[in-house]
């Protein structure tokens, strides 16, 4: 994300982290594993958080580069909004088809965008704070890669265990979302979260 952060945007820059993630899914008993998913995109809100040049509708350019118009624009109150409302939404939607009542979910994993946000969707879902994850203070959004880096460190830290009913739900830029619910059967969870001076110390 450093790549397409405006550094001299204070309401932009110190949110974002740079991150990487990837999850390997396996054959599993049932009842186990992920049990339902759900995206969806709405266009109508494209503009509350995008890069507005450097793709095919718009190519770089001279004036483009000269607008700095390569680095995200967000509209902050409005994302926040559309975030905890999209995300909620999702939520009950996977919570719904796979059967799971709020005092089901062992564990609750949003999209770290902002722990606010994280905090607002747990409540809405009837959720306390231990069943809610959030490690958003450490790595900031890593974007894509915040659900993949905090399953990690969930498991890691034994917040997700075998037979832990858990929710994920996320929003992206588009406006585009996903979610998905599930029974967590990772015991053999290999690897964690570093954060990047660490990484770069190893590489």
């Amino acid at each position: 994300m450093s790549r397409i952060v405006d550094w001299n945007d204070p309401k932009t820059c110190v949110l974002f982290g740079d991150g990487a993630g990837a999850i390997l899914l396996e054959a599993a008993g049932e009842p186990s594993g992920l049990l339902s998913t759900t995206f969806g995109a709405d266009g109508t809100g494209a503009d509350l958080i995008h890069v507005p040049a450097g793709g095919s509708a718009r190519p770089t350019s001279q004036q483009t580069a000269a607008a700095n118009e390569h680095t995200i624009k967000m509209n902050g109150p409005e994302v926040y909004r559309a975030a905890v409302r999209i995300m909620e939404a999702a939520a009950r939607d996977v919570m719904r088809d796979a059967g799971f009542a709020p005092g089901d979910v062992d564990l609750l994993i949003a999209h770290q965008a902002n722990h606010r946000i994280i905090a607002e969707i747990g409540d809405r879902l009837g959720l306390d704070e231990q069943h809610v994850f959030s490690n958003v203070a450490d790595f900031g959004n890593t974007s894509a890669a915040s659900i993949p880096i905090a399953l990690s460190e969930a498991a890691r830290q034994e917040r997700l265990y075998s037979g832990a009913r858990f929710v994920l739900t996320a929003v992206g830029a588009g406006l585009t979302w996903a979610a998905g619910a599930g029974i967590w059967t990772g015991a053999r969870h290999r690897g964690r979260a570093r954060d990047l001076e660490t990484i770069g110390a190893n590489a």
